[in-house]
């Protein structure tokens, strides 16, 4: 009985300790997901700001149709760790039907590893980090790795696939494409505005401001989607095992009165026997 009461013992101690890492974990991912949703907001307008501008040179220049996409490539923004329930699937599988593909470049680790278990050959893997400070410089590097393929013609298009957070328990797959610019992509102006350099040389640099302004979003997007799906992910283990350490204490409790009453049997028992003639 007593190698018994040890070993719950042990195993409480285990289920303690189990039960500290996912709070902890947890208290992380909060933190992470706050900041990555007080960014969000300001990401979003500065994407739409910059659209807003490009907008209006287009509608004083418009640009020629554009012709067909035939092989874009596709950016897709996917977790860098692990614990996130199904959310790395959910996104690998989306890149996996893309088999229009002219490209694959994965941002996160976690689902980078994936991706190539499931058999995608990427063109280039980047860290996505964990905080929202580093995404304006994520998204310059990818950024310059997307003007390369279309500078070297491997591409004619750029798309981009995320996972956009909604709020607890929600949260959609998104799939844009940002290259070439479809019309609809910007909102109605006047244009009417002043500029001081030729309206193609302006387009062109406001365009490439736009989508990384884009990427930023989307690096943001990500992050908050992670850490919600990790939020969630830790809220189920816990409560696993709060329900596993009650099980454990109940245990505890009748293996300690067991012994105690072997015990006090023993010590009865051998007073009987000193008393016997």
């Amino acid at each position: 009985m007593t190698d018994s009461l040890e070993s719950i013992q042990r195993r409480l101690g285990s289920a303690n300790e189990i039960h500290e890492i996912f709070g902890a974990m947890r208290a992380m991912a909060a933190v992470r997901l706050q900041e990555a949703q007080a960014a969000l907001p300001g990401t979003r307008a500065y994407a739409d700001t910059i659209a807003k501008a490009l907008a209006e040179v287009v509608a004083m220049a418009p640009a020629a149709p554009a012709a067909d996409v035939q092989r874009p490539v596709l950016v897709a923004f996917m977790p860098e760790h692990g614990f996130v329930g199904a959310l790395t699937e959910r996104l690998v599988d989306a890149a996996i039907v893309r088999d229009d593909a002219g490209a694959l470049i994965v941002l996160g680790d976690r689902g980078a590893d994936l991706a190539e278990q499931h058999g995608l050959v990427l063109h280039e893997r980047l860290a996505l980090g964990a905080h929202v400070d580093a995404g304006p410089s994520i998204a310059r590097r990818l950024a310059q790795s997307v003007e390369t393929l279309i500078a070297n013609r491997r591409v004619d298009g750029v798309d981009i696939l995320f996972h956009r957070y909604t709020g607890v328990g929600g949260g959609e797959l998104v799939e844009q494409r940002l290259l070439p610019l479809a019309p609809d992509r910007l909102p109605a102006v006047p244009g009417n505005s002043l500029m001081n350099l030729p309206a193609a040389e302006l387009a062109d640099a406001i365009l490439s401001e736009w989508v990384l302004g884009e990427f930023v979003h989307a690096v943001v997007e990500t992050l908050a989607s992670e850490n919600g799906a990790r939020l969630r992910a830790m809220d189920a283990a816990r409560s696993g095992v709060e329900s596993k350490l009650v099980d454990l204490r109940g245990a505890y409790r009748v293996a300690r009165q067991e012994a105690i009453t072997s015990e006090i049997a023993e010590v009865v028992g051998g007073v009987l026997a000193q008393e016997q003639p």
